[in-house]
């Protein structure tokens, strides 16, 4: 504001007298302001004059500023609602009533289309409403979006979390030796010191297993049972004794005869 910025400029030089203040006013003045001031045809000393002549057209291009700056506006990524609509206000405060009222009427339209993609997409259908009430509206709906924003940026990073942490344990697991099956030790079975020599005892005594024999800590469920073959045949001779049984074990309980039994016996004929 022009008229404002003289009152400054007076106030900081209350020990001045006009004439000092019009010789030295001029070196504060910028590229436009000084431009207003080389039009002045004469009176450049006198200070009053300088005042009156630069409130006048400056004023002018302050509110043409002011217009174009309120046409244009357009939410700040560090701005909300509620500070974009003060700011549309300010834009207002300093002009003459004619202006002001011009300004007005496009003040709501000139909010929606400012406001967010977001917001907007939830008010553009409300232009009918008075400024106040659309700004409301728009802070309510700013304030549900940032909440809802928050809740999924909350589950997002929770869901993160979780996943981190189960590769972590999958980079554990990978890492982690397994368990000899034979010591229980952090380390394959095949390169188990212990399990090597009992490799070698076995062979000098001629009884080598190629299976892993069965930890002792083991439970039954995860218990690894192996088999010699000569404990296979055994089982399988057993398990039909009518047949598989020597015909020198076989006894008959009726005639007491050898190599039969009493239901498989049979009876010869003598020879005439």
């Amino acid at each position: 504001d022009v008229t404002e910025w003289f009152e400054k400029f007076e106030s900081q030089t209350v020990k001045w007298d006009n004439d000092d203040r019009a010789s030295q006013v001029v070196s504060f003045f910028e590229d436009m302001a000084f431009e207003k001031f080389k039009i002045m045809a004469d009176e450049k000393s006198d200070y009053v004059k300088i005042k009156q002549h630069m409130i006048k057209h400056l004023t002018h291009v302050n509110v043409k500023n002011k217009k174009i700056e309120f046409y244009s506006a357009k939410q700040r990524i560090d701005e909300n609602v509620e500070q974009f609509g003060h700011r549309l206000l300010n834009y207002l405060k300093d002009l003459g009533k004619n202006d002001k009222t011009e300004l007005e009427k496009h003040l709501t339209e000139i909010f929606i289309d400012g406001v967010s993609k977001s917001t907007r997409r939830l008010i553009i259908n409300d232009s009918s409403l008075n400024f106040k009430e659309i700004w409301e509206k728009a802070k309510k709906i700013e304030k549900c979006t940032d909440e809802k924003e928050e809740s999924v940026l909350a589950i997002n990073e929770t869901i993160n979390a979780v996943s981190d942490g189960k590769h972590q344990q999958v980079v554990e697991n990978v890492s982690k030796k397994p368990l000899c099956q034979f010591c229980g030790k952090s380390h394959y079975t095949i390169d188990c010191y212990h399990w090597k020599k009992f490799q070698e005892n076995k062979k000098d005594e001629g009884k080598f297993i190629r299976n892993y024999p069965p930890r002792q800590n083991q439970t039954n469920s995860n218990r690894r049972v192996t088999f010699s073959s000569q404990s296979y045949s055994r089982s399988k001779r057993n398990s039909t004794p009518e047949r598989r049984e020597s015909p020198r074990t076989i006894k008959c309980y009726k005639c007491n005869g050898m190599g039969h039994f009493a239901n498989n016996k049979i009876k010869f004929k003598k020879i005439k």
